[in-house]
């Protein structure tokens, strides 16, 4: 079934997991006297019970998809010129072992399709499956690989998993997800603008009726526009608690009301007005992160809509040209170095150098730089601390979320910074904890890119793909500009007059 098969059977297992409980008990027997009162020994346990976990289901995910293979290879031989025969046969055996994969770990139908669809993908992932075997990475993290690189050839979602799979140890599950988007976005540029075309036809709103007279209200709908309508909602709860018109509700709680408060209401009331006239209400900004040659048709190397991820090149010039000719929203957009290695600028010509530096780290640390921590960045956080002399600067600067903000001034813990000498601006940082142990995050690089190069040059042939995660091309090829580009070039032009 598999090309090379990792060492997951049971005899392998049994010594491999011996290997994680001997080194425990070392790590265990190392420890400090305050630092086992201060409970090392329960968090070794915890790491080790995770690692065996991962484990165990590696090799529940092989044996799932070995017994795909065996159901396929004694179901009975159908007529292979005939389409809907085979897609028939297909199906009937997937029926068959997702029912007895549901049975044998008494989940529901829908637990069990997943464990199988993940099982079958990570035959096309060797070395994340490899990486899962050895407990190195989760379940989850390599289920965010494979649903994004789901819609590639098979030849490409090996290329992605071989560029990708050094990277993975180190990243979250949201950040393994945006990375495998990023590489299917490069390795498919069109065939991802082309997906991301009929993804919109499916936009809809849903209720969920929760309980305590509780309900979920779910938009599914374009990044840009859901990601802009987020933004106000969050910008007017903050100017709310600013202003004192918070009348003790959350941040959540103000996002909610004023959001309920549009849709029955309309949109002057949500802004406060209550005479019924129309008002014009704030703009909505988004942020595109692109290479200038991305912008300009150049390249179709992907691009990033903050506070959602890659999105395609031709996606993010649609966006662009489209906010800029009909005045619905301000866009601002992030330029890199040529290496890509740091942002340079914020075309922006409203600001002042405190928000320029938030938005130029916001940019950088798409979530929390707390290693293993997932959420967005809410807080922009001095390394050093500001009362021992720390400077408001980007080297000094980092994203952190709310909460793990407060975490780091509490009592055992402690924050340092690795300072990058080619560039000077923070490249790691590093936790300690109450109980002794040490856990560092590496900074991404602009947009959040925590995984290897993939830059595209425009219209490219099967060649360029298969070099997109491996050099930068030195040179684009200029390609003829269309419409939208013209635009946006002139309307660059009249903004820096």
């Amino acid at each position: 079934m598999f090309d090379s098969t990792p060492p997951t059977s049971l005899d392998d297992l049994r010594s491999r997991v011996g290997l994680v409980i001997g080194d425990m008990h070392a790590r265990i027997a190392s420890a400090s006297a305050d630092d086992l009162a201060a409970g090392a020994q329960e968090v070794e346990i915890v790491a080790a019970c995770e690692r065996i976990r991962h484990m165990l289901d590696a090799v529940q995910l092989e044996a799932i998809a070995e017994l795909d293979a065996r159901r396929r290879s004694t179901h009975p031989p159908v007529d292979q010129v005939d389409p809907v025969a085979v897609d028939r046969a297909a199906r009937a055996v997937e029926r068959s072992v997702r029912a007895e994969v549901s049975m044998a770990r008494r989940v529901s139908s829908g637990a069990a399709q997943h464990s199988h669809e993940l099982a079958r993908a990570l035959v096309d992932h060797p070395r994340t499956r490899e990486l899962l075997a050895d407990g190195i990475i989760s379940t989850p993290v390599a289920a965010a690989v494979c649903r994004e690189s789901a819609a590639l050839p098979s030849v490409d979602r090996r290329r992605l998993d071989a560029a990708l799979g050094d990277f993975l140890p180190e990243l979250t599950v949201r950040q393994a997800g945006a990375e495998a988007r990023r590489l299917a976005l490069a390795l498919d540029p069109h065939g991802a603008e082309a997906r991301a075309e009929r993804a919109r036809a499916g936009r809809s709103v849903g209720l969920r009726r929760d309980a305590d007279a509780m309900a979920t209200l779910r938009v599914y709908g374009p990044a840009d526009e859901v990601v802009a309508a987020w933004r106000r909602l969050t910008r007017q709860a903050l100017s709310d608690q600013a202003s004192g018109a918070a009348d003790g509700r959350t941040h959540r709680q103000i996002t909610c009301d004023r959001a309920l408060r549009v849709l029955r209401h309309g949109d002057h009331e949500a802004c406060g007005d209550t005479t019924g006239a129309a008002s014009t209400p704030p703009s909505a900004e988004i942020g595109l992160l692109m290479r200038p040659e991305v912008l300009f048709g150049q390249e179709d190397t992907p691009a990033v809509l903050e506070d959602y991820g890659p999105i395609p090149a031709g996606l993010a010039r649609r966006i662009a040209a489209e906010a800029a000719s009909r005045d619905l929203a301000w866009v601002r957009r992030l330029f890199t170095t040529p290496g890509g290695e740091r942002l340079t600028s914020i075309d922006s010509r409203r600001r002042t150098f405190p928000a320029a530096i938030a938005r130029l780290i916001r940019a950088a640390d798409d979530t929390c730089l707390r290693p293993a921590c997932d959420c967005g960045v809410r807080d922009i956080d001095h390394v050093h601390a500001h009362a021992r002399g720390g400077t408001s600067t980007a080297d000094n600067g980092d994203g952190l979320c709310q909460t793990d903000n407060l975490l780091k001034e509490m009592r055992g813990w402690g924050v340092s910074a690795t300072v990058d000498a080619g560039s000077g601006t923070v490249d790691r940082v590093t936790w300690r904890t109450p109980t002794g142990h040490s856990y560092t995050g590496h900074r991404s690089r602009p947009g959040g890119v925590r995984g290897p190069e993939a830059v595209v040059s425009r219209t490219p042939s099967r060649s360029t793909t298969d070099e997109v995660v491996k050099a930068r091309p030195t040179h684009a090829h200029r390609q003829p500009v269309s419409v939208a580009e013209q635009q946006l070039r002139h309307l660059i032009g009249r903004l820096r007059q």
